[in-house]
């Protein structure tokens, strides 16, 4: 092709090839543990992610207005914390913070944070409980079942047993089989403690 003829890929193709990469990162990074296996793995991720991270940071350039772009980016960062890239969380926090200033009833704001600060610490529980309920909020009349997942974990951390089971049984009765929350559940009504993990 003479050069002058090139065209730069359509916004719309790129930000289908972002939600594609979100996708994929959530299902190997969007909680913690991750479902990493082994080093080279990891490695491979990073890289995945370094890119992803380029990717998204170009389309704000070109449309700074784009809230889909700055949830991506945020939800990127979330993720980003969970393989250790620097100060990913606290720009993450940051930005959401931003997007719900200017748009105080956005479910993807609420609930990015809420998923981030259920990982974070365990100090933070309170926080998390609060934006899982304001997603949960925002969500209505919808019902995204794995709101209730979090705000179980999210009382895990102040012992707040009977809801923990209550949120979690809710979670259950939305999915059916989750035999981890199902286990967590038996757990906590024998007077066990769950394993709570925190990053």
């Amino acid at each position: 092709m003479p050069f002058g003829l090139w065209k730069k890929t359509p916004f719309e193709e790129r930000l289908k090839e972002l939600r594609l990469e979100l996708k994929y990162f959530n299902s190997i990074i969007g909680g913690y543990p991750t479902k990493i296996r082994n080093v080279t793995e990891a490695r491979q991720v990073r890289i995945r992610w370094n890119k992803t991270q380029l990717l998204v940071e170009k389309l704000l350039q070109e449309k700074p207005n784009s809230l889909e772009v700055k949830i991506a980016l945020a939800d990127l960062l979330r993720m980003g914390h969970n393989i250790d890239v620097s100060g990913a969380a606290q720009a993450s926090d940051q930005l959401l913070k931003e997007i719900i200033k200017t748009n105080p009833s956005n479910f993807d704001a609420y609930y990015c944070l809420a998923k981030m600060y259920v990982t974070l610490d365990p100090k933070l529980a309170h926080d998390a409980e609060s934006y899982f309920l304001k997603a949960e909020n925002s969500a209505a009349p919808n019902v995204v079942s794995d709101i209730y997942q979090g705000l179980g974990f999210a009382c895990l951390y102040p012992e707040k047993t009977s809801e923990a089971i209550g949120y979690f049984e809710k979670f259950l009765q939305l999915e059916g089989d989750a035999p981890h929350i199902h286990e967590i559940v038996v757990n906590l009504k024998a007077g066990k403690k769950a394993q709570i993990i925190a990053k």
